[in-house]
């Protein structure tokens, strides 16, 4: 899970420190599509760009690690096409169903002070989805959604360019992570 990862490797590098400043920015984009083929189906496709930046100064103790800065940038792009089905219909009220099949990108940038330890990432693989959608109706041809229920997994392992993984132990720290983005 990317939120853990995120959690263990910049929020908290090591379980015993402590930050004094910190920061997180998650951003995401969705751009959708569809075309509603018949009364009841259709298809659909989806264009969705996730970021999340994080940095922190650690405030403790910890050999070689005190006063240092850690970072960790995200950006996944992912492009799904699927069918659309809808489960409910009136004048100004679609509940329908989304499923789908995709590709997906994912790219990291990391970094450490003062050992100025660096590396980047990237990793490709599938991306499976599943949303329960409310759709309003604001005119004709016009409307927009709300997602009740959105379900994504994603496939795909974050590697270096010599091929290792990046919950190895990097920069100053020598204990990999309890888990593997």
């Amino acid at each position: 899970d990317i939120n853990q990862f995120f959690s263990e490797r910049v929020l908290r590098p090591d379980p015993h420190s402590d930050r004094d400043i910190y920061g997180t920015v998650d951003r995401a984009i969705m751009l959708g599509a569809q075309a509603q083929l018949s009364n009841s189906w259709g298809i659909y496709v989806e264009y969705d760009l996730t970021m999340k930046f994080a940095n922190t100064t650690i405030d403790s103790n910890y050999p070689g690690l005190q006063g240092a800065e850690e970072s960790l940038d995200l950006t996944e792009h992912s492009f799904v096409v699927g069918g659309m089905y809808m489960l409910y219909s009136g004048q100004f009220y679609r509940l329908r169903a989304n499923g789908g099949i995709g590709a997906l990108i994912a790219l990291t940038s990391e970094t450490e002070s003062p050992s100025g330890a660096s590396r980047n990432a990237s990793a490709t693989g599938y991306q499976f989805n599943f949303d329960v959608l409310n759709d309003f109706r604001v005119m004709d041809r016009l409307s927009f959604t709300l997602d009740l229920l959105a379900r994504t997994i994603a496939t795909g392992t974050l590697k270096t360019s010599d091929g290792t993984s990046i919950d190895k132990p990097f920069g100053k720290r020598t204990t990999p992570l309890s888990i593997a983005p």
